[in-house]
């Protein structure tokens, strides 16, 4: 019997350390508490958004977090989220709350700081 291939496994995006929030369906609203900062991105293994909510201060790293998303400073006014590129050292862009919900492309981010 011959080795079947069946293509790519896809992979859910997580961050280091975690803090998924769960997911969001196509077209679904969501709600990112007062002193958070939360990012969606494309969950392929089940075909929707899964949620990311941080309160807690780190440097989070994020894995398979693929394509285009959103992220939304609700954190305190005047808290600066940054975010990094390879190396956790090239500063891809940084917003400071409150922001709403914006466009994001993951490509090229590696990690994040939420305050």
């Amino acid at each position: 019997m011959g080795v079947q291939n069946f293509g790519p496994t896809a992979t859910s995006p997580y961050t280091s350390p975690a803090s998924t929030a769960g997911h969001v369906n196509p077209g679904q609203t969501y709600t990112c508490e007062y002193q958070y900062l939360c990012e969606l991105a494309w969950d392929p293994t089940t075909g929707n958004w899964e949620l990311f909510k941080q309160a807690t201060c780190n440097l989070y790293h994020v894995y398979y977090w693929n394509g285009t998303g959103y992220h939304w400073n609700n954190q305190t006014r005047g808290t600066q989220s940054t975010f990094l590129g390879e190396g956790d050292k090239t500063v891809l862009w940084r917003d400071t709350a409150p922001t709403p919900q914006t466009y994001a492309n993951w490509d090229k981010v590696y990690s994040f700081r939420n305050c």
